[in-house]
């Protein structure tokens, strides 16, 4: 049935947490500001899902498409023609962690937190 998808991993989800927290950590500091307007402006799918793959370990099948929604600018980047008949994947872009920016610790825990909810949610946030 198509719809919403995302890849069973769910033996390695220390290893993916591992990843995204990664991931996360990159698009929160330095250069992270590019990274998401390539995730948000890119209209080259493939180069996307190889961008997720070596950036986050993602690996999205070429027959599903991706959807990237940065919550930070509020951007949308999708290449779904028609939700009805074509699996998707949504990759949700999280803020940067702003409650308590004087504190490195908050920010980290933070970004373990919402790594491990996309390794074992069904959902899409991070």
């Amino acid at each position: 049935m198509p719809g919403p998808k995302k890849p069973d991993y769910s033996d390695q989800i220390v290893q993916y947490t591992q990843h995204y927290y990664a991931f996360l950590k990159e698009l929160w500091g330095p250069g992270g500001e590019a990274l998401r307007q390539t995730l948000t402006t890119s209209r080259n799918e493939a180069e996307l899902r190889d961008l997720l793959k070596a950036k986050a370990k993602i690996e999205i099948e070429t027959t599903t498409r991706l959807v990237i929604v940065d919550i930070l600018s509020t951007k949308t980047n999708s290449f779904v023609n028609n939700a009805a008949t074509e699996d998707f994947y949504v990759l949700v872009l999280p803020p940067k962690p702003r409650r308590n920016p004087n504190d490195a610790r908050y920010g980290e825990l933070q970004g373990w937190s919402a790594a491990h909810y996309h390794a074992i949610n069904d959902s899409y946030g991070m």
